[in-house]
């Protein structure tokens, strides 16, 4: 009698677990795309929100799909190799790493290139062009106090002078921390500033203001997070001179 009782309970447990996997499975699958769809929207808004046009309505979605179709992208090599969709097959075989695959050039992501070796690695390149103006948006990751961060940087045509920025974290402190994401006042001090000083990243986040081309003043209370600030742009920045030497000389 109490094998019998132990056997439908295993009975029960397997049926709960198989019913709670398939309804799991069913939510995903439905619920993937969508969620795809949103990611995919916000990289829209993030790299748009770092141009400096005022046409565009970011809270507008139809604003958004009409000023993302003057965005052109291809990803770059830290060697200045130059990958688009047409060589998308070739950019899957450096998928080393547990780093996965990608059904469009649109879909590069830092987070997934990071698990390549660093010689496979590819960086995205965004430039976006209207009647009067052009800029290269490019994407740099780094560490904050408690997790990864992340930006995106528009360049003027001379590829060194800032024309806006878009920052993010995973778990940066509010008030503290997050205010790379959240202050407009931080965010601002970035433009008109400039990079690279020759070829070297010259740009600094200081604990103290301090006049210069290459200088901004870091948050206060939020040293170690200002501090990741500077070295993500410091090696992020790195990976595109070569590009960009390049695409000068042109």
């Amino acid at each position: 009698m109490e094998e019998k009782k132990e056997m439908n309970v295993y009975l029960y447990v397997f049926i709960l677990t198989s019913v709670t996997a398939l309804i799991l499975s069913l939510l995903y699958t439905s619920l993937n795309p969508i969620f795809e769809a949103n990611k995919a929207e916000a990289k829209k808004k993030a790299i748009l929100s770092c141009v400096p046009d005022s046409t565009i309505d970011l809270s507008n979605q139809e604003s958004v799909t009409k000023a993302y179709e003057k965005v052109t992208m291809i990803a770059v090599s830290e060697q200045g190799e130059i990958y688009t969709n047409e060589n998308l097959e070739t950019i899957n075989t450096l998928a080393t790493g547990g780093a996965k695959k990608y059904k469009a050039l649109a879909e590069l992501d830092l987070a997934n290139e990071e698990k390549k070796e660093s010689s496979n690695r590819l960086y995205p390149v965004y430039k976006y062009e209207n009647d009067e103006s052009k800029y290269y948006i490019v994407a740099i990751r780094g560490n904050g106090l408690w997790d990864k961060i992340w930006a995106y940087i528009a360049l003027e045509e001379d590829l060194n002078t800032i024309a806006g920025v878009y920052f993010d974290h995973k778990a940066e402190t509010p008030g503290l921390g997050a205010e790379i994401k959240d202050s407009d006042k931080f965010k601002a001090q970035f433009i008109n500033k400039k990079v690279f000083d020759g070829s070297r990243v010259a740009f600094t986040v200081l604990k103290r203001a301090k006049k210069g081309e290459h200088f901004v003043t870091g948050i206060s209370g939020a040293t170690i997070t200002s501090d990741g600030v500077t070295d993500m742009f410091v090696s992020g920045m790195s990976y595109y001179k070569t590009y960009f030497s390049a695409l000068k000389n042109q």
